[in-house]
């Protein structure tokens, strides 16, 4: 058998005993309370009670049935233009009777220039042509006068319609555009170049007061409107209506605001601004009734 080893002797000491340190923590009973603490001031209601009683809601009052008769009655009754201003007033805001974007002069104007337009596009008026007769005896007539036949046409019937439109620089009176219901006209700045300075001559005098109305030759009248930065002229054939001055104000402020940058930096804006100018051409009266 092996003879036992005896164990060989260790040369790590015994830990020392940690002696325990005390720990001062502030407000901390040293003891057990001696007795129990003082009751609370607490008002709890018995079981099922309530100290104040629930809101009851209002209900509201149900309207009586109507009669068939007093039924039809109340479906009589008319509303005025202010009970309808009155309806949308929460919608449009303001504290007019008339709602403030309905009741200004460019607002009509937007209207009249977006119903002209679509009534250009899909319908070429709400009466014929004169019939051959008629005609017949304004060309003589015209031939005996020595004036033109629109001259005459206009001066029977009545009518008026934007011919020619310019737009001119306010400082130096430089054309800017122009459209023309004349095809070669309106494609050709050469051929009108000599009507725009002829125009342009007249809108100023020696004391630089502007003419907002003048002849400008060939039965026809010059309406002059005044911008920021540009004036408009427009010959108009015929007696033009009271609501041309607010059409042509409203096509000049469109084009001012959407090229006033432009304006301030001299660009050329003849084709920019040539398609605004057309919508003008589309200022005139009805056409012409077969009955005159």
């Amino acid at each position: 058998m092996t003879p036992q080893l005896a164990p060989l002797p260790s040369t790590k000491t015994p830990p020392e005993p940690v002696m325990p340190r005390g720990v001062n923590v502030p407000h901390f009973p040293d003891g057990m309370p001696d007795g129990p603490p003082p009751p609370h001031d607490l008002e709890v209601a018995p079981f099922g009670e309530l100290h104040e009683e629930p809101e009851i809601p209002v209900k509201k009052p149900i309207p009586p049935l109507l009669s068939e008769e007093e039924e039809s009655e109340s479906f009589k009754e008319d509303y005025t233009d202010a009970d309808l201003a009155e309806a949308l007033q929460p919608l449009l805001g303001g504290g007019n009777l008339v709602p403030a974007p309905f009741a200004s002069e460019e607002f009509e104007a937007t209207l009249r220039c977006a119903f002209r337009r679509a009534l250009a596009e899909h319908s070429s008026g709400p009466f014929d042509q004169p019939d051959f007769v008629q005609r017949c005896l304004w060309r003589f007539d015209a031939l005996l006068s020595s004036r033109s036949y629109e001259e005459i046409l206009y001066k029977k019937t009545r009518r008026f319609r934007m011919e020619e439109i310019y737009l001119f620089d306010s400082d130096r009176l430089s054309l800017v555009s122009f459209a023309s219901i004349d095809p070669s006209r309106h494609a050709s700045a050469r051929k009108v170049n000599p009507a725009a300075q002829r125009i342009a001559a007249k809108i100023r005098d020696h004391a630089g007061a502007v003419s907002l109305d003048f002849a400008a030759g060939d039965g026809r009248r010059a309406i002059i409107r005044i911008g920021r930065w540009s004036i408009m002229a427009a010959l108009v054939r015929g007696e033009p209506d009271a609501l041309v001055r607010n059409d042509l104000d409203y096509a000049l402020r469109r084009i001012e605001t959407r090229f006033g940058h432009d304006f301030e930096a001299d660009l050329p804006l003849l084709l920019e601004i040539q398609p605004l100018l057309e919508e003008c051409l589309l200022i005139h009266s009805p056409v012409i009734p077969a009955s005159i």
